[in-house]
């Protein structure tokens, strides 16, 4: 029985004894895997470049060609006694070219832009509906445009009918119900400055003056939210289809027109290949109407060409 005993107890310590030796190899094993993890994490996986990827350079150069291309066209007129004026905004990259941007202009017409702008943002804020009835006057008359042909005087006129004749024929009453509801031709003029960071005294003053730099910054805030500007932009499209602006490129720009005497004015925008922005205030009467079509055409074949050869 005493020998049973010791046998019995020497095969617990032996078995005690494997159990631990099995428990040790486990826990090194264990420790050794938990190592090889924390190396497969520091090491970094360099990943091959994807040459399907095509990274576009946004900022291109100045189109030096094309501002050699605008001043050799000006440069015919220097001596003529008569003005010009422009400034091209390309609307990626925003390079301006210009030349007498900062020169005072009769606007004549022009004006009517920021004018309908000023209603359409208006509109978009709830002031104003479409349908809304605004009173036109006796003292609103200007002359005998295509408003008196519809409506009369001391009747009240629907907003989006005074803004379509507004731009569709520059009606000039239509404008003077547009700016006398907004308190007075002074009041139109201190709204408009939220479009530009120029300033200058005409903005105290009744004369209808303005510069290429001003109507450009108008056109720039016009381009860049052209989803609140849409139907304004739908009628000066519209409007003036291969004149002015678009009278050699014939491709149907939005564009708004102004004349008075000698002074013949456009301003609008081109969705091109590269998108822009054109202003041309001349003094040349009728033949101002050419030279901004020439103008805009040199602008809009580099603009087209330019995407092309990059």
């Amino acid at each position: 029985m005493k020998q049973y005993i010791e046998k019995l107890f020497q095969s617990l310590i032996a078995m005690a004894l494997l159990i631990t030796a099995v428990l040790s190899i486990c826990i090194f094993s264990s420790a050794s895997i938990l190592d090889e993890i924390q190396n497969m994490e520091d090491v970094q996986i360099e990943e091959e470049p994807d040459d399907s990827v095509v990274v576009m350079e946004l900022n291109r150069p100045r189109d030096l060609l094309l501002e050699q291309q605008l001043k050799e066209y000006v440069e015919q007129y220097r001596y003529s006694g008569q003005d010009i004026a422009y400034c091209i905004q390309d609307m990626d990259n925003h390079e301006i070219y210009a030349y007498n941007a900062d020169q005072d202009f009769f606007a004549a017409s022009i004006y009517k832009l920021s004018l309908a702008m000023l209603y359409e943002d208006m509109i978009a804020e709830g002031i104003y509906e479409r349908e809304s009835l605004l009173y036109f006057d006796y003292s609103m008359i200007e002359d005998y445009g295509h408003l008196l042909s519809v409506y009369s005087p001391g009747s009240y006129v629907p907003l989006d009918d005074i803004l379509d004749i507004l731009i569709r024929y520059s009606d000039n009453s239509a404008g003077h119900i547009l700016f006398d509801h907004l308190g007075g031709w002074l009041s139109y003029k201190q709204m408009m400055r939220g479009y530009t960071d120029v300033e200058c005294e005409e903005w105290y003053t009744y004369d209808n003056i303005t510069c290429a730099h001003v109507v450009s910054d108008v056109l720039a805030c016009l381009y860049e939210n052209a989803d609140r500007y849409q139907h304004l932009i739908e009628v000066m499209t519209e409007a003036t289809v291969g004149m002015f602006l678009d009278g050699n490129i014939q491709i149907g720009m939005p564009q708004k027109y102004g004349s008075y005497d000698v002074i013949c004015n456009a301003a609008g925008f081109v969705e091109a290949d590269i998108p822009y922005t054109i202003v041309v205030l001349t003094s040349f009467g009728y033949n101002g109407q050419q030279i901004m079509a020439d103008l805009n055409e040199i602008v809009y074949q580099r603009m087209c060409e330019d995407v092309l050869q990059q």
